[in-house]
């Protein structure tokens, strides 16, 4: 690890006298930075659905790759909504669930942070509540168009 790290102290070349070095840290703390903005101002933020894993309580959550970062969505606050009664029963509701996830990994997902821990740099999000805020600023946008 010792090898790992970069020695401030030890001359680099640059092309420009005055150029400002970027380290991967410098970066990462750039990036964590905007996140906790984002915390912050409750800002949409849109990320990469990479995966779907299982909690040691066992219920489902979305992992989704902000820039640098990986973000957790639990499967209620993803908005995935499924009609379960008598009349549409096709199958268990997790299972289901997982399928429609696993169809949308890949995709571009928007989200706003609910939780972050610095120490261990990890973010909990909501679909639902991005999804809901969307709502409200094109609705909202409609009214004040008719308006004029």
């Amino acid at each position: 690890m010792a090898n790992e790290t970069m020695n401030l102290n030890t001359p680099i070349l640059t092309l420009d006298s005055d150029t400002v070095l970027e380290t991967a840290q410098s970066k990462a703390d750039l990036i964590w930075h905007d996140i906790q903005n984002a915390y912050r101002t409750r800002k949409i933020l849109t990320g990469i659905l990479g995966g779907i894993e299982k909690t040691e309580a066992g219920s489902l959550i979305a992992i989704i790759y902000y820039k640098d970062y990986r973000a957790v969505i639990p499967i209620s606050e993803m908005m995935i909504n499924l009609i379960q009664d008598e009349t549409h029963d096709y199958g268990d509701f997790s299972l289901r669930q997982n399928k429609v996830l696993n169809n949308m990994l890949g995709s571009e997902i928007d989200f706003v942070i609910k939780g972050l821990d610095t120490k261990s740099r990890s973010i909990v999000a909501s679909r639902k509540d991005a999804m809901l805020k969307k709502r409200q600023i094109f609705y909202f946008d409609q009214v004040n168009i008719l308006v004029r």
